[in-house]
Order: structure tokens, then sequence, then C-alpha cells
């Protein structure tokens, strides 16, 4: 593969950039959103799926739009054999499913974190 597939995922919240960031930053935060909510953040395989890239790149960028936040979130497989990038590649349209759920957490703290 000479490109790497890319997920890429966009989402408005309403809440300042300040804020939404200190949920993507903030080490009490971000398990109550993000993850399996597990103390020890450790890289391991997955469980469901053997052929999962073990390290994904990662970029997220929050930009003002009024006083709401626009995240542009981009994955791509970092450092992965043929196999593990073409699983991710079939994965990709199933990925918002998986990351609707963290958006709504991330949504409910959001709210909560505004009173």
């Amino acid at each position: 593969m000479s490109e790497l597939p890319a997920y890429r995922l966009e989402r408005t919240f309403d809440a300042p950039r300040e804020l939404v960031w200190k949920t993507w930053t903030d080490p009490a935060l971000l398990p109550r959103w993000y993850g399996p909510r597990d103390a020890n953040w450790s890289t391991v395989p997955s469980p469901m799926m053997a052929k999962w890239p073990l390290v994904l790149l990662t970029s997220a960028t929050f930009g003002e739009v009024g006083v709401k936040t626009k995240m542009t979130l981009n994955w791509t497989p970092h450092e992965a054999s043929e196999a593990k990038t073409a699983c991710f590649a079939n994965a990709i349209d199933s990925l918002n499913k998986g990351w609707a759920a963290g958006m709504e957490l991330l949504d409910a703290l959001l709210a909560e974190l505004r009173v």
C-alpha cells in the first residue's frame, strides 16, 4: 500500500475551544470520555481484532466557530504491517459507531463543565 488509509471525524461542540481542549488534555477528564477508562494506559493488541494496528497516528485540531468548537480528528496506522493496514482500511466505515459513543460522553462532560 503506497498511501495509508485515513479515518476522519469532524464534530462541532457547543463549548469554547479552551474547554474542549481541556477535556482532551486533562488527565482527570480524559478517562471520563475516551478509551477503556483503565488506569494503566499501556499499548496492547486489540482483543477483538488480531490484525488491528498497535499504534495509530492521531491528530486533532480545534477551531473556533463563534462560541462553539469544531474538532477535526484524523487517524492513520503508524508503522503497521500491510495486513494491519488493510485491517484498518476495512474497518474505516464502522469507526464512526465507536467514536459516536465517546463523542456522546464528551458532549455530556462538556455540558457538565459549562455549568
